[in-house]
């Protein structure tokens, strides 16, 4: 149920939770937003679609006006400024949020992915999912380039909420084996 979209420089998840499709990140633009919400379209099936915003950086915001017509799932702090954004990239909708403040289920709890909240360095609005059947956790800048502090952040988040990762996507870069990953920090660690 769980789909890494890549291509380029930006990738995006679709997540089938039962009830909708979850896009997570849906595009660094708004031509590739609309690539990916027609997958989504076409996996949907006529059900709900939901956009899921991870942080507030230009670069993840490219594909908003695309995806202004669903409804967009995004950390409570942001909202007003996505409200903002949106008014003047789409002044003939009025977009429909729902505000993550810690964590979240969306559609069937033993398929859908948490949306949980995760106070990083690089964006303290950050949102990660993690969907716990399948062990995927979908995050976006925390493991460009494999930096050591980013990463070693989330791998000190990712044990504190014993989640039991298996597979990290990315909105930047490939998916990575999360022992990988643990084991690179643990190579900086002194």
């Amino acid at each position: 149920g769980v789909v890494h979209v890549t291509g380029g420089e930006f990738n995006s998840m679709l997540a089938d939770v039962g009830e909708r499709i979850v896009v997570v990140e849906p595009g660094d633009s708004e031509s590739r937003a609309r690539e990916v919400l027609t997958l989504a379209r076409r996996r949907a099936a006529g059900r709900p679609i939901s956009v899921l915003m991870t942080h507030m950086h230009e670069d993840h915001l490219g594909g908003l006006a695309a995806a202004a017509e669903y409804e967009i799932i995004a950390h409570e702090r942001s909202i007003e400024y996505l409200r903002t954004v949106l008014r003047a990239l789409r002044p003939d909708i009025t977009p429909r949020f729902r505000p993550v403040t810690t964590r979240m289920t969306i559609g069937d709890s033993a398929k859908a992915p948490p949306r949980r909240r995760f106070g990083h360095s690089h964006a303290s609005e950050m949102l990660v999912t993690f969907a716990p059947n399948s062990g995927i956790l979908f995050e976006a800048d925390l493991i460009r380039g494999l930096l050591p502090h980013s990463t070693s952040e989330l791998v000190q988040w990712v044990a504190r909420e014993q989640l039991d990762v298996r597979m990290v996507l990315s909105s930047h870069g490939a998916a990575s084996r999360w022992p990988d990953i643990v084991d690179r920090v643990k190579a900086w660690t002194p």
